[in-house]
């Protein structure tokens, strides 16, 4: 009986070392390594890592960066008895990560790093449901719109935490990310169907949810942020958990 034991548990032993796993990928050549205390060096790779994500070893699996995905978001405002609305935005895509500009790069691994960075245009696409109330005309429909934001100052602040690999490497991994976007301008794009929202009743909805979109912005975007932040955590160690702590900077 114990002997029957014994042998399924070593033939189980066997089986599970000869699973196959997730071997530990080598920094690409495109990508200089870093010393993790120079700056300089960090922000421009990570500029280039930004830069040519979407041309990064298919080996990675990485997920495209242009266009950055969002699965959905809610915004709802009640405050102004003239424009009230209730949207539901769904399949948000942005385009225009893969431009970013690194302007500040302080910090490192350790202890947390401020990344500020600048897009000269974010085009922000999606489908949505939306209700609500324009001057005296109640509203219900759906329709496909977007935001382009122009001139956009992206602060972030990423935390990290070191882990150790089946391997028995050390890698890192995104523990935590906020990420604030402050445009100067700011375009909202609203195509409803006609079939639920009068076409002149459409034109006018743009209109005032274009002359009130920073307030709108205000409300926003801190659900934006906020979900853009962990779409970022996610991406981020798709790649670095990939790569020993070792391949990643040159100390």
């Amino acid at each position: 009986m114990f002997n029957k034991i014994y042998y399924l548990i070593g033939c189980l032993t066997i089986l599970i070392c000869l699973l196959p796993k997730d071997e530990a990928k080598q920094l690409p050549d495109s990508l200089k390594k870093c010393d993790r205390q120079n700056p300089e060096c960090m922000r421009n790779t990570t500029e280039t890592v930004l830069r040519i994500w979407d041309e990064l070893p298919s080996e990675f699996n990485l997920p495209s960066i242009n266009p950055l995905k969002i699965d959905k978001l809610q915004l709802k405002k009640e405050g102004n008895a003239d424009f009230q609305f209730n949207a539901k935005y769904h399949d948000i895509l942005l385009y225009g990560s893969n431009n970013i500009r690194i302007l500040e790069f302080t910090g490192d691994i350790e202890n947390g790093i401020h990344a500020k960075g600048f897009i000269p245009v974010y085009n922000v696409t999606c489908d949505y449901i939306l209700s609500g109330k324009l001057l005296l005309f109640q509203f219900k429909g759906r329709g496909t719109g977007g935001l382009i934001l122009t001139n956009t100052t992206i602060d972030s602040w990423l935390y990290f935490e070191k882990f150790n690999g089946d391997d028995g490497e050390e890698y890192i991994k995104l523990k935590e990310a906020k990420v604030d976007l402050a445009p100067k301008k700011i375009e909202v794009i609203v195509h409803n169907d006609p079939k639920d929202i009068n076409p002149e009743i459409s034109k006018l909805l743009e209109t005032s949810i274009n002359e009130n979109a920073f307030a709108l912005w205000e409300e926003f975007e801190p659900v934006f942020n906020k979900n853009l932040a962990k779409v970022f955590i996610s991406y981020v160690n798709k790649f670095i958990s990939q790569v020993p702590l070792k391949d990643l900077f040159l100390n």
